[in-house]
């Protein structure tokens, strides 16, 4: 599996995103083109949130598939609801 490959993918694909439209979903949708490398979707689960000042929360969601663990940085702010992706880091599952 190339990672750093699949990091590029995912860095042109979330910059390319109109506006604020960068999601969760845009996320799996955009891993969805590597399934054969990284696997099928199995879960996701909240790994920790923190209050980060002016109505912003921050949050790191792990988006799990068979081969690999995608750790999204997330910034919601309250007052408007909108989602933002601060960063990401992946890391190969090793059984």
């Amino acid at each position: 599996m190339n990672l750093r490959e699949i990091k590029i993918a995912l860095t042109v694909d979330l910059m390319n995103q109109v506006g604020s439209q960068a999601s969760i979903a845009s996320v799996q949708n955009a891993m969805s083109r590597y399934q054969s490398e990284v696997g099928s979707f199995v879960g996701s689960t909240e790994k920790n949130g923190a209050n980060l000042g002016d109505g912003l929360l921050g949050k790191t969601i792990a988006l799990h598939f068979e081969n690999l663990t995608l750790d999204l940085d997330l910034v919601t702010n309250t007052h408007s609801s909108e989602l933002m992706i601060q960063g990401f880091n992946l890391k190969e599952n090793f059984a």
